[in-house]
């Protein structure tokens, strides 16, 4: 069992929704951690016209090996804390994909 703090996930219609904490214009692209429940992440693109929205699914999707077609931003387009929605994964296999990610490594490039 892992001591990692657990991401919150939330079930809804069409899929699973969590949130996620972005600091933009950062040296790397990685995830960063879970903090009360929201996965944090850092993203080397900067926060103007949602290209630091566009790299956070790009990042996930690869970091969590979801198809960028899964992942939607549903909220928080302009705040630092975006809310995410993925489908076509069960709210354990998001949950393992977080945890394998967060210490697996190398987290991004």
């Amino acid at each position: 069992m892992s001591a990692l703090p657990s991401l919150q996930i939330r079930e809804r219609p069409g899929g699973l929704v969590f949130e996620v904490r972005v600091q933009a214009k950062s040296a790397h692209d990685e995830l960063a951690g879970v903090r009360d429940g929201v996965l944090w992440m850092r993203v080397t693109a900067p926060p103007i016209s949602g290209k630091a929205n566009a790299a956070v699914v790009a990042v996930l999707a690869e970091t969590l090996h979801i198809p960028r077609a899964s992942l939607l931003l549903t909220g928080g387009a302009r705040p630092h804390t975006k809310t995410i929605q993925v489908s076509g994964i069960t709210a354990a296999e998001l949950a393992a994909a977080v945890d394998a990610a967060l210490t697996g490594g190398k987290k991004g490039s």
